[in-house]
């Protein structure tokens, strides 16, 4: 399987955000971005499944996952600038038209 296929495993209705992802961090998503796209990410899409996206694109463990998605929302909430960069790098691989999509 190529890099930017699809696993089996990822349900269709994640798809597209998988791949936008996967566009959007070629070479895995880095420490530094992490926290700003859970953030994002968790704007539009509940936290079970932005913990689901992230065990699939990076091996973590769902629980683990999960575990991150309430941590950005209480201790680790990323500063404006931190998301700005992340949300730039997204636009670059179609975010804006994945926000147009309907939920």
């Amino acid at each position: 399987m190529s890099k930017h296929q699809i696993p089996p495993e990822v349900p269709d209705y994640m798809a597209s955000t998988f791949a936008m992802v996967q566009r959007a961090f070629p070479s895995g998503i880095t420490d530094e971005s992490y926290w700003p796209l859970l953030s994002i990410l968790g704007e539009e899409m509940s936290d079970r499944s932005v913990a689901r996206l992230i065990s699939y694109l990076t091996g973590r463990k769902y629980a683990h996952a999960l575990h991150d998605m309430m941590r950005v929302q209480s201790t680790d909430v990323p500063t404006a600038e931190q998301l700005d960069r992340v949300k730039e790098r997204l636009r670059a691989y179609g975010y804006e038209e994945w926000l147009a999509e309907p939920a």
